[in-house]
């Protein structure tokens, strides 16, 4: 993984083709999601942290697949946006409550049940 901190360098990246990776990866997943994918013809070359751009996708794509039932469909978009260029992820899931719109990106929300950790007896 590329580490984001001192003495690392953002390189270049081919956006589409790290959108065709993700798709790949949820088609391999769940074959019964459709994937789609919505990108611009002649997308700016940008300067990312490919590994990191990989993460964050992936990590919408784990939530947007854990908000559908077994089926439903996810769109992965890239688009010229300005000087920038806009990702988008969608999906057909339940979506966001309205009363937690207002707390979804705070540090460390979820609205995933939580688990606990219980003493296991451990013998050799």
């Amino acid at each position: 993984m590329e580490n984001p901190g001192a003495g690392s360098r953002r390189v270049g990246s081919d956006l589409p083709k790290v959108l065709l990776e993700a798709a790949a990866a949820i088609a391999s997943v769940v074959p019964t999601i459709e994937v789609a994918l919505n990108i611009e013809e002649e997308i700016a070359p940008v300067l990312v942290f490919r590994s990191l751009v990989a993460d964050i996708l992936r990590n919408l794509v784990t939530n947007a697949m854990q908000a559908m039932s077994d089926k439903g469909k996810i769109c992965l978009c890239a688009r010229n946006a300005g000087r920038y260029v806009a990702l988008n992820v969608i999906d057909t899931g339940v979506g966001i409550p309205p009363e937690k719109l207002s707390i979804v990106f705070d540090l460390f929300f979820s609205d995933k049940k939580q688990f606990r950790l219980r003493p296991v007896e451990c013998s050799s």
